[in-house]
């Protein structure tokens, strides 16, 4: 059972019943780890009750991994001890073909992944529930284009 907040009833049903469908993680497409599901499920119960900046944290740390098995499935290497910032290094790269679109929102999410790993820079205003609805719609589009790259990335390979 979860209590949450009223004005967030209707939107927030789906999201804790199945975090990880309700983010358009396709579990087929990206294989998740156990501390990427843990962390879905947490920034869904944060977001629920309220807690902005738990649950942003949350989000974008699951956001991370998720970025792991894509650059894996991508690049064919291991993307373990590799952080945000050197994964999107390597993932620019031309020759890889990432949609610019994805690259792009994945940038955006890094800039605020290191703010909320630096709490004094950021701005208390900056850090609210709105915010966090945000950060949720963005992480949600991003494996959207994720899960579409590696769809289609499989469905070229069966052309080859």
């Amino acid at each position: 059972m979860f209590v949450t907040l009223r004005d967030r009833t209707d939107q927030i049903i789906d999201l804790l019943r199945d975090p990880i469908y309700f983010f358009g993680v396709d579990p087929e497409i990206l294989e998740l780890t156990d501390v990427s599901k843990d962390d879905f499920y947490e920034a869904a119960r944060c977001y629920s009750v309220g807690f902005s900046v738990a649950s942003m944290m949350f989000m974008l740390r699951a956001t991370e991994e998720v970025l792991r098995t894509y650059y894996s499935k991508v690049t064919h290497q291991q993307a373990q001890r590799r952080n945000w910032g050197a994964l999107l290094e390597v993932l620019r790269i031309p020759v890889l073909n990432c949609p610019s679109e994805l690259i792009n929102l994945l940038r955006k999410l890094q800039i605020r992944r290191n703010a909320a790993m630096h709490p004094s820079t950021r701005r208390q205003n900056e850090w609210d529930m709105s915010t966090a609805k945000d950060i949720l719609d963005a992480c949600h589009q991003t494996f959207q284009l994720m899960v579409d790259d590696l769809k289609a990335r499989s469905g070229a390979a069966y052309i080859q």
